[in-house]
């Protein structure tokens, strides 16, 4: 005999919210440490952008990628919705005006835009 509960249980409406456990990030986190490339960071740093953690070691790590991939680093940044990271935005934007990273003049104006665009999308203002 059918339990006729059974199909009311499995429907989506009905199931508990489950919590997210810390072990995917963690994997993610530890595989983004171990990139040896900017183009593997920047795909597992969408992987955690988008995982939708609330995460100090997510946005350090987004930090620290502001030194060589400020394109993808700000973007993931804004993507956190954390207003924390203005001020490492800022500080960035200060030392690539100072020293460029990027190899050609079109690369670099992307690198200030991108960061210049977080800055203001998280709430930041900068002087002219």
């Amino acid at each position: 005999m059918s339990d006729p509960t059974r199909p009311a249980l499995r429907h989506p409406r009905n199931r508990q919210p489950t919590q997210p456990t810390d072990a995917p990030v963690d994997a993610l986190l530890a595989a983004f440490q171990r990139c040896s490339t900017i183009e593997e960071r920047a795909r597992l740093g969408a992987s955690l952008a988008r995982a939708g953690v609330q995460d100090d070691r997510i946005r350090a790590a987004f930090v620290r990628m502001l030194e060589d991939d400020p394109l993808n680093a700000s973007a993931y940044l804004t993507a956190l919705r954390d207003r924390r990271a203005v001020q490492d935005l800022t500080a960035a934007l200060d030392r690539l005006l100072v020293s460029p990273i990027g190899d050609c003049e079109i690369c670099q104006a992307e690198h200030l835009a991108a960061v210049v665009t977080a800055v203001r999308l998280l709430g930041g203002s900068l002087s002219d």
